[in-house]
């Protein structure tokens, strides 16, 4: 075998494993990147879909109670809790890109869009029972009030709902990026131990020539 193949074999051994060394710092980066993207991500949405059951349940709080013990704290937070609400729905609605997690963000702003105008116009009746007769019979508006209490209730489940569906997205995804990193992992060992074997025989004939150079 001529020296200069050998050289020249040795040396491209050696380029193959500092390139494969390369590649795999590169892929470690980039695969720490998209965990910490997916997190982020994640992390969002899920907050998001909690505030807003989370906002749900305290608006509807402090409007029953309003109607029930007329505390003006009362009803001047409802309002901002509904207005808290949509922010965090404005925030899923830039977000999210999953399709099932769009449909129940659909149903989400299909149950708050109608909250606010219907609670203040309960609210605005009340006053009105309040000034006139001095009290409000809740009885004379149960409809309205059992529909918004279902409204407000299919926010937090479908809030509930997306939290669950979102970890199951985020499970699912790291079972991926695992499940592909352990299969680079294999091609990178064979890889590795291929281009090392190449160039400890490229190596052992050069260390074979060099010494029959010096007979």
């Amino acid at each position: 075998m001529g020296f200069r193949v050998i050289i020249f074999g040795f040396l491209v051994s050696i380029v193959l494993i500092s390139t494969t060394c390369f590649f795999i710092l590169d892929t470690n980066r980039q695969v720490l990147k998209l965990l910490l993207e997916r997190e982020a991500h994640f992390d969002t949405i899920t907050t998001s879909a909690a505030e807003i059951s989370s906002y749900s349940k305290r608006a509807e709080g402090h409007l029953f109670l309003y109607l029930a013990l007329h505390r003006k704290a009362d009803g001047d937070k409802f309002p901002k809790r509904i207005q808290s609400l949509q922010e965090h729905i404005e925030i899923l609605s830039q977000v999210v890109k999953d399709v099932d997690s769009k449909e129940i963000l659909r149903q989400i702003k299909n149950k708050a869009s109608g909250i606010l105008p219907i609670g203040s116009a309960l609210i605005e009746s009340h006053d009105k029972m309040m000034q006139s007769a001095g009290y409000f019979e809740m009885e004379e508006y149960r409809e309205v009030i059992f529909d918004l209490h279902d409204r407000f209730s299919s926010i937090r489940r479908l809030g509930v709902s997306m939290v669950k569906h979102e970890v199951h997205l985020e499970n699912d995804s790291k079972a991926k990026i695992i499940d592909s990193s352990e299969r680079m992992e294999f091609y990178l060992i064979i890889m590795i131990s291929v281009t090392s074997f190449v160039s400890l025989f490229f190596g052992f004939w050069i260390v074979k020539i060099i010494r029959s150079l010096h007979i």
